[in-house]
């Protein structure tokens, strides 16, 4: 039984107890009284019944109220999560990055070095050759 449940049924409790009490009250009131005590014990029953009537409607826009606030923290509590996934995943993309760089760049310095070795090995093998057709040249003409 929820509380709004818990509250109607303690409202109608209440108005039967009322209801009854101001049958009971009224017998008396008329008997000692007359008709003012009788007027102003209905306009308090009438008052009491919309108090119990605008009570039971505030508990439940507070309630619908509660259960949205609950929703948009639960929401709210969700998308935080997914954030610091994202936050994580972009610093562990971030680091990834970096390294593929750091080896790139070591790579194209080990080429370079390569092909500068491989470049000047080529120089020397063309001062050579150089060389060996002046030799050849030479000995030619001789």
């Amino acid at each position: 039984m929820d509380h709004f449940d818990k509250f109607r049924t303690a409202r109608e409790n209440l108005v039967v107890k009322v209801e009854a009490f101001a049958n009971q009250t009224a017998s008396n009131a008329e008997n000692s009284l007359g008709h003012a005590w009788q007027t102003m014990l209905v306009v308090w029953i009438v008052s009491t019944g919309l108090f119990l009537v605008l009570s039971a409607r505030i508990a439940r826009t507070l309630t619908r109220q509660v259960r949205a606030i609950e929703v948009t923290n639960k929401d709210l509590k969700n998308e935080q999560i997914e954030r610091q996934r994202a936050e994580n995943a972009l610093v562990q993309s971030r680091e990834m990055l970096k390294k593929a760089n750091e080896e790139l760049e070591e790579r194209v310095e080990a080429r370079t070095k390569e092909l500068k070795t491989a470049n000047t090995l080529v120089e020397k093998e063309v001062v050579e050759r150089k060389e060996a057709e002046e030799k050849h040249r030479t000995i030619s003409k001789e």
